[in-house]
């Protein structure tokens, strides 16, 4: 059962993470075909995910929830207050509830408490050239393209360009 709803869309709701949901999470971060797309290159343990979620204080992560029910996850994550930025991370959403536009509400929801609840400038982002759907999410946001990391990650042997992109503060 995810924890208390934080913020509400109108077909999802960003949920606060609990001990109970870091099985969920796992199993996220595992799946081969999220893996490859968000970059992932090792296995995750429960008490791995426990740890990154617990004891990472730059951190600020959400469950997706659709009725209730789990079906992503999305974090604002190296929150820097001097020079009031952070990067918009782990936007996943579960293969079978994908293509339904969850991650586009998920990640307004996210850019919301990011600029309005925290005066942040600036988000930034960033995702493996080859992960078509995230780049739409994040142009459809209004996110500008700001450079490419040659052979930045190695995931599932080959390495791969990672864009960065970024928003300013409306």
């Amino acid at each position: 059962m995810p924890g208390a709803v934080f913020m509400r869309g109108e077909r999802v709701t960003l949920n606060t993470i609990h001990p109970e949901d870091y099985p969920f999470v796992e199993k996220q971060l595992n799946d081969p075909s999220i893996r490859q797309q968000a970059g992932v290159s090792v296995p995750w343990s429960e008490t791995e995910v426990a740890d990154f979620i617990e004891e990472t204080e730059d951190t600020v992560q959400f469950l997706v929830c659709r009725n209730g029910t789990p079906i992503g996850h999305v974090a604002l994550t190296e929150l820097d207050t001097q020079a009031s930025n952070a990067e918009l991370g782990w936007i996943v959403i579960t293969p079978e509830e994908q293509g339904n536009g969850f991650a586009t509400e998920a990640v307004e929801l996210c850019l919301t408490h990011a600029f309005n609840d925290r005066g942040l400038h600036k988000v930034w982002a960033r995702v493996n050239e080859d992960n078509r759907a995230s780049i739409r999410v994040l142009e459809k946001h209004g996110f500008e393209q700001e450079g490419v990391l040659r052979e930045q990650e190695y995931v599932d042997g080959e390495y791969v360009d990672v864009r960065r992109y970024g928003l300013i503060a409306p």
